[in-house]
């Protein structure tokens, strides 16, 4: 299982750090978030971050169960879901519209598929 959701998120985190780099201020719009200078740097700056955690997924997807591997799997639950708090909190506090919970949920759901990664 670690291996098929490794995968799925690794490309995922490609798919958006290249998103993001090269267009900040269309994924802000998703959410229709108006997209600023400050906010259009962030999201420049935090792109390779999204890279990082996709090349790290990929060449960890074969590993065998181990604590080092459970590690990793917690570590990337604990930031989607997070990632998924803030996105809620930003609908409720009117922040983002609600493209951001379809955003949230799918990120819960990775924190949870990595959580039960943890159990094999």
């Amino acid at each position: 299982m670690f291996r098929t959701v490794a995968s799925l998120t690794a490309v995922l985190m490609a798919v958006l750090g290249v998103f993001i780099l090269v267009s900040p201020g269309a994924y802000m719009a998703t959410y229709g978030v108006l997209a600023q200078d400050s906010g259009l740097f962030m999201g420049m700056r935090a792109a390779p971050m999204f890279l990082w955690v996709a090349v790290l997924l990929w060449l960890a997807r074969q590993e065998p169960a181990s604590s080092l591997r459970n590690a990793l799997a917690l570590g990337i639950a604990v930031t989607f879901a997070g990632v998924s708090g803030t996105g809620i909190f930003e609908y409720v506090t009117g922040g983002a519209n609600a493209m951001i919970l379809g955003a949230a949920a799918s990120e819960l759901l990775i924190a949870a598929l990595f959580v039960a990664t943890t159990r094999t």
